[in-house]
């Protein structure tokens, strides 16, 4: 359950005898509605983009993107048979997904109009991330060690990075007051 970024409307993905599907209803609990529009599979993943025109989720493992309502629903094709978790980027221009064909899980961008798929590749170097646009950092839950992990990352990367944290319990003000650059500072 998650307030979509209009604030007046809730997105969810319920579990319906054993099919799970988007839905969005107002902040009241009505007007509940399907946005998949279809009646079987497996549907799941389900965000909104940061302006709340679109949504993008995972459909029998493939992604697919739709206007905020629903229409529009169109395949995101990647190359790769199973896919899910979509999530999208900050400006709403591309998406981050999970994709496993054989063998561990990989992180992958893609364009949200489609295209070529990206691999996203992960290092405990911080020396690698000098160019970087965006860093996502994935330290343990313990907040003196993700503070150090960002005081260290600000020296080695360039000031118009984006920061970013996975943490599920810890201040994101707190974390992002560690960096010089609160305002470019995200929860993943």
């Amino acid at each position: 359950l998650f307030f979509l970024p209009d604030g007046r409307r809730l997105g969810f993905t319920p579990l319906i005898d054993g099919i799970s599907k988007p839905f969005v209803m107002d902040l009241d609990g009505r007007n509940k509605r399907d946005l998949s529009e279809k009646d079987g599979g497996f549907t799941y993943g389900y965000s909104a983009s940061p302006d709340g025109k679109r949504i993008s989720y995972h459909e029998n493992y493939q992604v697919y993107v739709a206007d905020a309502d629903g229409s529009n629903k169109r395949h995101i094709k990647t190359g790769h048979p199973f896919d899910f978790a979509p999530r999208w980027s900050p400006d709403g221009q591309s998406i981050c997904y999970v994709s496993s064909d054989d063998g561990p899980a990989q992180l992958y961008r893609i364009s949200a109009q489609g295209g070529a798929p990206q691999r996203i590749r992960t290092t405990g170097d911080l020396s690698l991330m000098k160019d970087r646009d965006l860093v996502i950092e994935a330290a343990t839950e313990n907040e003196a060690v993700k503070r150090k992990v960002f005081q260290d990352l600000c020296t080695r990367v360039n000031p118009n990075t984006m920061l970013a944290t996975n943490t599920s319990s810890i201040s994101i003000t707190r974390l992002a007051a560690a960096t010089d650059r609160p305002e470019r500072f995200i929860r993943s």
